[in-house]
């Protein structure tokens, strides 16, 4: 069933659990008289998310004068598990932004530093760009 776009699939209901496994996405944990906080498993933290940024800093730190080539499908999957880790660290957030736009900067319509032109400023860009043809 996929109301407006929720899954309820009985495939993924698991039963409730007080200690949730590895399957989990987050973990909510509740202090008495502190808070609810959210986290997530040691594991997704030190195999995955670790392995994804040291794989970064190494090919930047290797490059000498020219940026190195990334595959852009592999890279978009390994900011979207970042994005979704970023979701239970949100301090994560303005460097995954920045990430993003760094990496969405060959686009068109864009600024030197990724952001999105406004409707007006890309209007006046291509006004530019037509009238320097003629």
């Amino acid at each position: 069933m996929g109301d407006f776009g929720l899954q309820d699939a009985t495939r993924k209901h698991r039963p409730n659990s007080q200690q949730p496994g590895e399957w989990t996405g987050s973990i909510s944990v509740a202090l008495p008289d502190t808070g609810l906080f959210v986290t997530v498993s040691q594991k997704k933290w030190e195999d995955r998310a670790r392995q994804i940024i040291s794989e970064l800093l190494s090919v930047y730190s290797d490059c000498e004068e020219d940026l190195p080539d990334f595959n852009l499908k592999k890279l978009e999957q390994k900011v979207g598990f970042l994005v979704h880790l970023g979701m239970a660290y949100p301090l994560m957030v303005p460097f995954l932004r920045g990430l993003y736009l760094t990496m969405n900067n060959w686009r068109s319509g864009r600024e030197n530093s990724g952001w999105k032109l406004s409707r007006g400023a890309r209007t006046t860009l291509m006004t530019a760009m037509r009238g320097s043809k003629e």
